[in-house]
């Protein structure tokens, strides 16, 4: 009988021991990998923090100053200068919801009823400007580019001319940050002279618009 519950004990403490090896066995593993889930998202955290630092940087980096050199498109046939004043003002007035383009010289008006970035007045050209040439640049807020520009609507061929606008959007130049008014200037015999605005994106790249308003545009909206 003794020698029974001796072995009884024995089976018992030997169950304790197993148990508690088993038991500590499973805190110490659990702690250990939810220490290795927690450094691996702090990692992870971390490394995400330290990305948006660099991008916020390299972002904090680029001076949008403008750089003949550093236009992408650039026409090596014109020197390029920016403009000390706008002499082609007084077309384009704020509104509560836009902005409304008013030519009282050809009876045109023209509403738009978005808010812009920032909007420039200029003519686009080289040689010498005519009513074609027109231009009303249009930043949006999300940095693509739309403009206005002057249409024949009807001509009776008898000089009877009715003349409205048309509003197109560039449709490959994205992320624009700043405009620049750029006069041009060359030794040419002909075409010696021009205006064009310059675009500079988000990364400080430099863009000749005069490229895109005259090919890379889609129509969006008509005088009524």
């Amino acid at each position: 009988m003794e020698n029974n519950k001796k072995n009884s004990s024995a089976v018992v403490i030997v169950i304790l021991v197993i148990l508690v090896i088993v038991l500590g066995g499973y805190i110490g593993y659990d702690k250990l990998i939810a220490k290795d889930n927690n450094s691996n998202s702090n990692t992870i955290e971390n490394t995400d923090k330290e990305d948006k630092s660099k991008e916020n940087t390299v972002e904090k980096d680029i001076e949008y100053v403008f750089d003949e050199n550093k236009i992408y498109n650039k026409d090596d046939s014109y020197k390029y200068k920016v403009a000390d004043k706008n002499d082609f003002t007084g077309f384009i007035k704020d509104t509560d919801n836009g902005i409304i383009v008013n030519d009282t010289s050809n009876n045109i008006t023209y509403e738009i009823s978005k808010k812009y970035k920032a909007h420039l007045e200029t003519t686009i050209f080289k040689g010498g400007p005519d009513m074609w040439s027109y231009k009303a640049i249009l930043l949006n807020e999300d940095g693509t580019i739309e403009y206005l520009k002057y249409d024949v609507f009807a001509d009776d061929l008898k000089g009877n001319i009715k003349y409205g606008f048309r509003l197109y959007k560039i449709n490959n130049l994205k992320n624009v940050e700043k405009l620049y008014l750029v006069e041009l200037s060359s030794d040419r015999e002909v075409s010696a002279y021009g205006t064009t605005v310059v675009a500079q994106t988000k990364d400080g790249i430099l863009y000749d618009l005069y490229d895109y308003v005259y090919g890379d545009t889609h129509l969006i909206d008509s005088s009524k």
